[in-house]
């Protein structure tokens, strides 16, 4: 390769760093669209189970609305997988707060709900 070449490529080169780069020193390139943002969850479900002492019974609520039985509960946990699937990218996931005196029987009739209305991820609140 003569000189003349090796000299007319190299300035090429330099003509090409300085367009992408600049002067300045600052790059030039045309930059990538920014991703959309994802859809963060913005549902909250959570089943609370309550000992009440003067009725000796389990008091349930979902989303802090008490719940009068079982069917009542899938119909809402239904309704929230519904309104979560809309705006969501992520499995809605239904965190269940039982207080201690609460029999162990109703927080499994709680996670059935959950199954019969098409919900898999349980979670259980930490307690005190």
């Amino acid at each position: 390769m003569s000189c003349d070449r090796k000299a007319s490529r190299a300035l090429a080169i330099v003509a090409l760093l300085v367009l992408l780069v600049g002067a300045d020193g600052c790059f030039r390139a045309t930059p990538r669209p920014a991703p959309p943002p994802r859809l963060t969850p913005s549902y909250e479900a959570c089943i609370a189970l309550r000992w009440d002492a003067a009725a000796n019974a389990v008091v349930r609520t979902f989303n802090a609305s008490v719940v009068a039985d079982d069917g009542e509960l899938v119909r809402r946990l239904v309704a929230a997988k519904a309104e979560h699937a809309k705006t969501a990218t992520s499995k809605l996931t239904v965190t269940i707060d039982a207080a201690p005196r609460v029999p162990w029987n109703d927080v499994v009739a709680a996670i059935n709900d959950c199954k019969s209305a098409g919900l898999e991820d349980v979670e259980f609140a930490f307690g005190k």
